[in-house]
């Protein structure tokens, strides 16, 4: 009987598994040991095989950008004699990507923005002068700087002529110009300061 009580405390500290006992009681596995699952599942942080991957770029097209207002105003000076000085409230909404933009566009493809701008009051100087209700304008990069351009359309062909080179940056441009304005078989030089912010 004594035999028999001291082979089973011998057999204690064995193991047939191959496993190593440490002093603390708990068990370390032998690398060999050790055999990753072959039909694991992947992690939070891992895409399946059957999940789109995020990374690289989206086939989805850039919503385009959206069309830009111009607020302004213009001080219009006829020296001679001291004749006027009024100013006109500039208003108006980018037209460049619209069908009614296109032959401006195509009239002015160097042409950044184009817009169509409203003039108020229209009749000045004790209504003997008008430069009409509104006009076409367009923003050209030129140079470095931008230039400020009036459309026109004569015999149902566009043109322009460039008026003056912007100052300014941002959102924010101003510019001046003279020209002459011709009344009755007569021609008035006059000024323009204007100014006007683009949103």
């Amino acid at each position: 009987m004594k035999q028999h009580i001291f082979f089973l405390l011998i057999c204690v500290g064995c193991s047939s598994s191959g496993t190593a006992v440490i002093d603390d009681g708990k068990t370390e596995l032998d690398v060999e040991d050790f055999v990753e699952p072959s039909d694991s599942e992947p992690s939070d942080n891992e895409p399946s095989d059957n999940e789109p991957s995020n990374d690289g770029p989206s086939d989805e097209p850039d919503p385009p950008p959206e069309d830009k207002t111009w607020t302004g105003e213009r001080v219009i000076d006829f020296p001679t004699n001291s004749y006027c000085t009024e100013t006109q409230d500039e208003s108006g909404e980018e037209i460049t990507r619209t069908s009614e933009g296109s032959e401006y566009v195509d009239a002015c493809p160097d042409c950044s923005e184009i817009y169509r701008v409203s003039l108020s009051p229209e009749v000045i100087c004790y209504d003997t002068v008008t430069f009409g209700s509104e006009r076409i304008v367009g923003l050209l990069p030129s140079g470095g700087g931008i230039t400020l351009v009036y459309f026109y359309q004569n015999g149902g062909n566009v043109g322009y002529y460039q008026v003056a080179e912007l100052s300014g940056s941002g959102s924010q441009w101003s510019y001046s110009y003279q020209a002459d304005y011709e009344y009755y078989y007569t021609t008035y030089p006059y000024t323009v300061d204007g100014s006007f912010v683009i949103e």
